[in-house]
């Protein structure tokens, strides 16, 4: 189970004591919204870039938008913790819509392309596989946040997944 929050302000916990001391001290949690600081970074240096393969149009349009902006946040919180040595993290948006062939015409382009460092995405399965074998011989990282088949991991050493494989899915399932 995952709990993503999102907003623009970061809550501050204070904990507070009780004002009698003969009594065990239990902490109470109490959230405020802070104004956020207005800080300007400078970023400077080239950017890092870093493939982003999502599907926008298309089959799975739905969970593609949400998986842009999900990463374009975490980009933005990079790069306004003053970015990777100096460098922003610029996100390079391409829409797969959905298509497994697709995905692996957009590896292509990301692995010709060498200021691109890594790419996160494909939605299924099927479209990180028919990418894999493009990132691999470039040795470009591939990183899916969804891929679960079981052999998707073990195409190449540059193959991640952050998902749980298909099989410990359904054990998963089996036991609830």
């Amino acid at each position: 189970f995952v709990l993503l929050l999102a907003g623009c302000t970061q809550p501050t916990i204070v904990f507070e004591e009780p004002e009698e001391t003969n009594i065990e001290p239990t902490p109470e949690i109490i959230v405020e919204q802070v104004e956020p600081v207005e800080e300007v970074i400078i970023l400077e240096g080239e950017p890092v870039k870093i493939g982003l393969t999502t599907t926008i149009t298309g089959d799975f349009a739905q969970h593609g938008k949400g998986f842009e902006i999900a990463t374009a946040m975490a980009a933005e919180k990079v790069n306004l913790s003053g970015s990777i040595k100096g460098r922003p993290l610029e996100l390079v948006l391409k829409d797969s819509r959905g298509d497994s062939n697709e995905s692996a015409k957009i590896a292509q382009f990301y692995a010709n392309d060498e200021r691109i460092l890594a790419e996160i995405g494909g939605f299924t399965s099927q479209a990180c596989m028919m990418a894999a074998p493009i990132y691999e011989e470039a040795g470009l990282i591939q990183l899916s946040p969804t891929a679960s088949h079981i052999d998707f991991t073990s195409m190449g050493e540059y193959i991640f997944s952050t998902m749980e494989t298909q099989n410990d899915e359904a054990l998963f399932i089996a036991e609830y």
